[in-house]
């Protein structure tokens, strides 16, 4: 996608996570629909773009782990379709259950207050547990420190 406008952004992840779930009720009646398969898996795509489009445009992190699960979402369904009929079905319903309500979350994240001014970064990871485990310091001179 290219340069969009934030409303433009929102309306396509809106039409797309929608796309997706209709999608997913395809594969879950039909489960050898490979296009809708193909369709389903283009849209989470387009609805992670959006995501980092959407981060991007308003200054904000909370945006990025939608697009992960987006991408999350994609990978696990590819694995879904090798299973038998019965559970694959049951399985997509409810991956086309879950983008629906993302879809229905989408509304009262754009338009929430953040309560913040400025930048919304994510929250630091916690630092790696050093504790034993030797570290070495070099000096601006060159000399290696224990």
């Amino acid at each position: 996608m290219g340069a969009l406008t934030e409303q433009e952004i929102f309306s396509a992840m809106r039409e797309n996570l929608r796309g997706a779930a209709d999608d997913c009720d395809l594969i879950a009646n039909h489960p050898s629909s490979g296009p809708a398969f193909d369709r389903m898996r283009k849209r989470l795509k387009l609805v992670e773009g959006c995501c980092r489009q959407a981060a991007y445009w308003r200054e904000d992190a909370r945006w990025l782990p939608m697009g992960v699960k987006m991408e999350q979402a994609h990978q696990i369904a590819r694995k879904w379709l090798h299973r038998p009929t019965v559970q694959a079905k049951k399985l997509f319903t409810g991956l086309a259950a879950v983008l629906r309500q993302f879809a229905d979350q989408l509304d009262k994240l754009q338009n929430a207050r953040s309560n913040r001014v400025g930048l919304i970064l994510p929250k630091p990871q916690a630092a790696p547990l050093r504790s034993g485990r030797p570290v070495q310091v070099m000096t601006p001179g060159g000399v290696l420190l224990p």
